[in-house]
């Protein structure tokens, strides 16, 4: 798989796999993310915050995630054990339909671990991950 950061160019695609990862939780009964929640919007501002990463395989999409040090306030009140750790934050990690059920989550979560380790992280947290 080759991953790179997506290009504002990208942003319809990669909102056409969210759209597609949507639709298949629907089916299956999984309320995770809707037609409101990641919009194209929210894709196209975590591509231009230089966050947004894609994984292609026969050059089309299969995943992508953002990996970024944002986090949601409440992380701020948590009772952490090394609190002045640094850390990067998974958000946004959606598979493809077309190439679920085939291991790319956790290759993904590889190269992520691998990427934060290589760019000086001591942790890496997965809030939103499907």
């Amino acid at each position: 798989m080759n991953y790179y950061k997506a290009r504002p160019e990208e942003a319809d695609k990669v909102f056409s796999v969210f759209s597609a990862a949507i639709k298949h939780m629907e089916e299956d009964g999984i309320h995770q993310w809707d037609e409101i929640y990641p919009d194209l919007q929210i894709i196209s501002e975590d591509i231009n915050k230089d966050q947004m990463y894609i994984g292609k395989i026969d050059n089309k999409i299969a995943v992508s995630f953002v990996l970024s040090e944002e986090y949601d306030e409440e992380y701020k009140n948590g009772q952490w054990q090394w609190p002045n750790a640094r850390f990067c934050v998974i958000h946004r990690l959606c598979v493809s339909p077309d190439f679920q059920n085939q291991g790319i989550a956790a290759n993904t979560l590889n190269y992520i671990e691998n990427l934060c380790k290589s760019q000086g992280y001591d942790f890496m947290i997965k809030p939103d991950i499907l």
